[in-house]
């Protein structure tokens, strides 16, 4: 076969041997793998929780180096506006140092305080998730956590064997009653053809009789019956 008919044969078989179980109230997933070498299964166990960490923190670091592309353009971006947002404050009080005195210049720095805070607020919140990004792009710890490491059963799961096993005798009960009733019916044609062909050879003996002994006088009645 193709590798990729293999590839698909091989997923096929281990969506059979490997189950999963999930537990609603606490969540915790049990994991069982059912072969026909313990070893095997063992190893397919360890293997599959080995692969779903790495998945896991792959996707994780991708994810979190997706977040922190972003944020650091943002970064630049909140504060360049908030450096913009400060020097027109700082504009408005070297040209307005007793705008204390003025009711509306009050409000224009009000407005301009305003600003900046906010621009700083935005701006440092940026930066903060920046850093988390930044912290969780290079972090390598385990996503999930194992409760109990895989081993091997104590016995055979016989499970299995026994539904397999009660299938194969009611299917083999099913097959021995056609077989007999298909032997029983022969056996009754065979008999029936028989009883035909015995009376057909009779019959034909007694005609031909009759032709090459015309003198002869006709002493019995001929009948023909068949079988039902």
């Amino acid at each position: 076969d193709r590798p990729e008919v293999m590839k698909v044969k091989v997923i096929e078989a281990l969506e059979r041997q490997v189950k999963g179980q999930v537990a609603p109230k606490t969540g915790v997933i049990t994991l069982s793998v059912t072969t026909g070498n313990p070893q095997l299964s063992l190893q397919i166990a360890q293997n599959v929780l080995q692969q779903v960490n790495i998945f896991n923190l792959t996707n994780r670091q991708q994810s979190a180096a997706a977040e922190r592309a972003f944020a650091e353009r943002q970064v630049a971006e909140k504060r360049q506006e908030l450096r913009q947002a400060e020097s027109e404050l700082e504009n408005f009080l070297e040209s307005n140092r007793l705008y204390r005195q003025s009711p509306q210049l009050t409000l224009e720095y009000n407005r301009l305080q305003r600003e900046v805070d906010r621009r700083n607020i935005v701006y440092s919140s940026l930066l903060s998730a920046y850093e988390t990004a930044r912290i969780e792009e290079v972090k390598d710890l385990p996503v999930i956590t194992v409760i109990e490491q895989p081993e091997l059963a104590i016995e055979p799961n016989r499970r299995g064997g026994a539904k397999k096993t009660l299938i194969g005798l009611v299917v083999g009960f099913i097959l021995g009653c056609l077989l007999a009733f298909a032997r029983d019916r022969m056996a009754r044609n065979r008999e029936a053809q028989t009883d035909d062909f015995r009376e057909y050879t009779e019959l034909k003996r007694e005609a031909i009789g009759d032709l090459t002994h015309p003198w002869r006088p006709i002493t019995r009645v001929i009948t023909s019956r068949r079988r039902a």
